[in-house]
This record gives structure tokens, sequence and C-alpha cells, in this order.
């Protein structure tokens, strides 16, 4: 039977759309963009179910998003640890063995189990679309679909937003056989991601997409009040380098510090890189140990990256981990933005070498400082062409949407 039927009782049938994140992390991003385009909110009413936490209660409240929300109480792991003093060394221990035995026993499954049969009876979706942070991601993502497939819900998709990991124990075979079978439709934001998932898992072969992870158009707000070179006293004729993410050990901007240490320091440059996260302290340190003050600074989050990014000369993303497809480059593209970033993950299916950027090997700071002097070094014009070329292969390949199309086609195949 096919999804497109309607019901009795309403014009529109009904979306659910499933989460489990700690906080709106880019991998959220296709739900708000799902939530936002008009050819699926003329079709579906949508509902949003998340994993109820304060901050991503915030994150969510200014998206103004046409969407019913529900808040669900999930318990996790951490739930558990985070509540313990960690000082009561021996206390914590015992807690996170028994924590660990739990998930072995798969007692936190069969909760999400019981919370998602609730969910389902109550709203009687008929499609559920599961946004994952990666593979297996979540647990309670796995159990959702599999939830899902035993209550009968007409359609299925489960969206896989990084790469995916090998099992740790024999029951994850079990659970991957059970979404395998119930899932109607894999989407990843690459083609790497799709390879992988297969390869790793062995599962989504012949029902998996590769959408990539569009940018709503109407998000980059680019505040002409925002004078990037008069806020950090940066004169005309410097060359300004870019990046923007979680200062994280996977996003590998200790790597780019060691590139910019090989930089020649007689030269006009200075990179930015906009973000905060536990690395704050060890990449503040590197600075300081290279003696690149002058050259290299952290502000923090800006409310409004778009408008410093859109005055950045080329972006950057030195990723060391996985990435899938980052939101970040594909922003950078859309704000005509030549690129340099590493060879890794979905992220040469967005740069092709020498048209809109570079690639790089991940951890090889000798060819990133190369890459970055070469553009230093490079004529304004040739630097404009290379932007014009990110802008238009965004627009001919990862755009809004395109991507959104995908999205509705799939709903109702």
């Amino acid at each position: 039977m096919k999804v497109m039927e309607k019901k009795m009782s309403d014009d529109k049938l009904k979306l659910l759309l499933y989460t489990d994140c700690d906080f709106f992390a880019g991998c959220e991003k296709p739900l708000e963009n799902i939530a936002s385009y008009s050819k699926i909110t003329e079709k579906y009413n949508i509902v949003y179910a998340y994993r109820r936490s304060v901050k991503y209660t915030e994150d969510i409240k200014d998206k103004n998003l046409r969407v019913r929300f529900i808040p669900l109480r999930l318990v996790t792991p951490n739930l558990f640890l985070n509540k313990i003093d960690r000082k009561n060394k021996i206390f914590y221990f015992i807690v996170k063995c028994l924590i660990r035995i739990f998930e072995k026993l798969q007692v936190f499954n069969l909760i999400y189990f019981f919370t998602q049969i609730l969910l389902l009876w109550k709203e009687k979706p008929d499609i559920v679309h599961i946004n994952n942070g990666g593979y297996p991601g979540a647990d309670s993502c796995r159990v959702m679909a599999v939830t899902s497939g035993l209550l009968k819900v007409k359609k299925i998709v489960f969206t896989v937003n990084n790469m995916a990991v090998p099992r740790n124990y024999i029951l994850d075979k079990c659970i991957d056989s059970l979404v395998n079978n119930y899932v109607d439709n894999f989407v990843t934001a690459s083609k790497a991601a799709a390879m992988e998932l297969v390869k790793v898992r062995q599962i989504g072969d012949g029902k998996i997409q590769a959408i990539p992870n569009a940018v709503l158009f109407d998000n980059i707000k680019i505040n002409n009040e925002i004078d990037f070179r008069k806020e950090f006293s940066i004169s005309k004729d410097i060359f300004v380098i870019g990046s923007a993410g979680l200062l994280i050990e996977r996003k590998g901007y200790d790597i780019l510090i060691k590139a910019a240490n090989l930089l020649p320091r007689n030269k006009n440059w200075r990179i930015y890189v906009f973000g905060d996260g536990d690395q704050r302290g060890l990449l503040e340190k590197m600075i300081l140990k290279y003696n690149l003050q002058e050259y290299i600074f952290l502000p923090g989050f800006k409310n409004n990256i778009h408008a410093y990014v859109s005055s950045l000369d080329i972006f950057v993303l030195p990723t060391v981990g996985t990435e899938d497809m980052p939101n970040a480059i594909n922003e950078a593209m859309l704000m005509s933005k030549p690129i340099v970033a590493s060879a890794t993950s979905g992220i040469p299916e967005q740069i092709d070498n020498g048209f809109n950027g570079y690639l790089v090997q991940p951890s090889d700071f000798n060819e990133l400082a190369s890459r970055i002097e070469s553009f230093i070094s490079l004529d304004k014009q040739h630097l404009t062409k290379m932007g014009l070329n990110s802008n238009n292969k965004y627009m001919t390949s990862f755009s809004y949407n395109i991507a959104m199309d995908k999205y509705l086609s799939i709903y109702e195949s």
C-alpha cells in the first residue's frame, strides 16, 4: 500500500521526526530542513520527538518550525552518571560497572522500546523518520526503527549522519538485522558514508540514498552591520583564513596551528577559528608555544557566524576524524569561499582539487601549510574565481531544494 493514501479524518498524512541528541548539533540540520520545506509541510502534519534536555529545547526554540514538539523522557546511561559526584571514585566506579551490565542486558533498550510504543500508539504516524548522529549512534534510534516496524508503521526512514563504526558485540548483529529488515530507506549525506554503512555493518544495501546536508538559505543571515575587519582591527591588505566548529580533537585545529607555524611571518595573514570546546586550553597553549599570538585568534562562538565566514578569504577545515559531509563546508561554499580541507569521509565529494579548493591528507600539516600559502600568494582574480566555483558546485549538487525534493520523493514512494 502506498504511503500517499489519504486519511479519512485529515487531508494530510502524519510524519514523525525522531532524534536522540544532547543538543542541536550539525547532524540535526536535516530535521530542521525537512520541517521548513513548504512542499513537505503542505502535505504532512509534522511531529518532532526528541530526548528532553534543557540545551536541546533552548536550541530549537528559535527555529520557528511548523511542527508540534514532543520532548521525551529517555532514560540514558549518562543520565545516571552525570548525577554522581565523581570525587567519590569508588561509588562512581561501581555505578558505572552496573550501568555497563544493564547495557549488555539491554535494559535501557527495553525502556526505550516501551516509551516508543506509547509514543507511536498515541501519534499513529504514517511515516517515521529517524535521524541518527552516526551508526550505531544513539541506541534509542535503532530501537525506534524496530519498534516502528513491529507496530506496522507504513514507511520508516533512517538517516545516518556520520561514518558507521564496527560492531562491538554479537547482539549488535541481531539488532542490525532487525533494523535492516524494518527500515524502508536509509539516507546518508555522502556516498562515502553509504558505502561504509554497507561495508562495516552489512545493512542498507540496495536501499541507501545519499542526500547532502543542504543549507537552508534563510538561515544564512548576513548582518551587514557587522564589520569583521573593523571589529578585529584587520587592515584591508591582510589575508584572512578562517574556520568554524567545535574545538574538539577530531576537528584537527591543532594541525592547523602546526601548519600556521610553517607559514612565513613576514606575510600579511591571520587565522580566526570560531567556536568553543574542550580543546580550547590546548590550542591556546600551542599558540603561545609557537609564538603565534599575533596570527591566530580564537574568538569563541558568534551568534551571527555567517557574517564572519562571509568576510573570510578562504575557509579551512583540517578534520582528522570522520565527518560524512560537513555543514560548515557547504555553508562556506554557498557563501562563495574557496576551501582547504582534509581528504576524508565525504569531503572529497564537496571539493574538486584546483576547482573550488584543495584537499590535503588528514594530519599532514606540511601539506596544509603549503596549500594555505599558495592561496595567500594567489591573485584576487583567481581567488574570486575559485569562490564562484564553490558556489556553483553547491547550487548544482547540494542545494536545499534538490535535497528536500529527494526526501519528499522518499516519503511518497
